[in-house]
């Protein structure tokens, strides 16, 4: 399994130099599972197709629904349509954007590049 940084390019108050997003590569290089969708902007949209490369993007899985983990979700599913977006249900925020959601509960595994997230 490898792990790869991409930035998300969301400068801010809160985010000091921006927030930071995590690809997991399967370990043939063939599949990865983004942690988390940062803003959408163009430029981590770019940094993104140049990590993902010639693999899949699999599944995005959201850690939680503030703006700057979740909200680059819809140019991430315009992108790579045939990926899975999941994350725990926040029902009042969740209806914002226009993605079908897997549903996460506490307890749930989810196998990552040959791994399991707990």
């Amino acid at each position: 399994m490898k792990l790869t940084l991409v930035p998300g390019f969301n400068p801010g108050p809160y985010t000091g130099s921006g927030n930071n997003t995590y690809l997991i590569h399967d370990r043939a290089g063939l599949v990865t599972t983004l942690i988390d969708a940062a803003t959408g902007e163009s430029d981590y949209l770019k940094a993104l197709e140049e990590a993902i490369g010639s693999a899949q993007l699999e599944r995005v899985l959201v850690t939680h629904a503030h703006s700057d983990h979740i909200s680059g979700a819809p140019a991430i599913a315009a992108e790579w349509p045939s990926t899975e977006f999941a994350k725990m249900p926040w029902p009042q925020r969740d209806a914002e954007y226009s993605i079908v959601w897997k549903s996460l509960v506490e307890g749930d595994e989810v196998s990552v590049g040959g791994s399991v997230l707990h």
